[in-house]
């Protein structure tokens, strides 16, 4: 019974503290579009993606990004970090295909002050170690901070 006590104060204890931290969720666009959510980590975040895509190489993505968040000044900041992503495409060749890989992400934000909005530039490449061929991408992202 100690145990359970103790586990339900540790998740509530975990969840006050992120509902607490500030997060930003907004759109991802390259290839496709990606809805992307981040949550702030003390001076780092987390950064979930959902992509979608639709043409000729139809499907989706899911990633989960690590970001280290270095200030460079005036409303900018560097970022760089690991992540995983899976991926599952439908090609023209009616051909399907799915992924599961390794990369990174490095790239520069600028948040603007007195309105709740920043904007990215980063790069993305992917290895994949299940699956289809590695690639890699280059995005712009809006996001609204709350």
């Amino acid at each position: 019974m100690k145990k359970i006590i103790a586990i339900a104060v540790a998740l509530v204890a975990f969840a006050a503290v992120a509902v607490a931290q500030p997060r930003a969720i907004g759109a991802r666009l390259t290839y496709g579009a990606e809805l992307s959510y981040q949550q702030s980590l003390g001076a780092n975040f987390a950064e979930f993606d959902l992509g979608m895509a639709l043409g000729e190489h139809s499907g989706f993505t899911i990633s989960g990004i690590y970001d280290f968040l270095f200030p460079v000044g005036s409303g900018f900041n560097f970022f760089v970090g690991p992540g995983a992503q899976f991926s599952a495409y439908t090609f023209k060749e009616a051909e399907s295909k799915a992924g599961i890989g390794i990369g990174g992400n490095l790239g520069l934000e600028y948040e603007f002050s007195g309105i709740p909005f920043n904007i990215s530039l980063d790069y993305r490449p992917m290895w994949n170690f299940i699956g289809y061929s590695n690639w890699s991408s280059a995005a712009l992202s809006f996001r609204y901070r709350f």
